[in-house]
């Protein structure tokens, strides 16, 4: 029973890595930034609060949003709107973390 469970596992990651396979390149780094968000957030639990329905995001989550912006990273290339998507960061406070930056 117990090696069934394993064959069974086994081929269930097999078919989402298929799947990853076939996504676009654009997608695929899409993915691969929500995974570093999520990472981000589990090893850094308070960088970002919700507080009476305000986003509140500390400075260290600041500089590992626009890290993330920088030539050779994943969302180098990524529109404000998806960059938005990913991180949970409002385009316009992500516009004004930019600017200032």
């Amino acid at each position: 029973m117990f090696v069934k469970c394993l064959v069974m596992l086994d081929q269930a990651s097999q078919r989402k890595l298929d799947r990853l396979v076939r996504l676009s390149p654009e997608d695929f780094n899409r993915f691969l930034a929500f995974v570093a968000v999520r990472e981000y957030l589990f090893d850094h639990p308070f960088s970002r609060v919700e507080i009476d329905g305000e986003r509140i995001f500390n400075d260290d989550y600041r500089l590992f949003v626009l890290s993330m912006t920088l030539p050779g990273e994943l969302c180098e290339n990524m529109p404000l709107d998806e960059l938005s998507q990913v991180t949970g960061v409002d385009e316009d406070v992500l516009h004004d973390w930019m600017r200032r930056s």
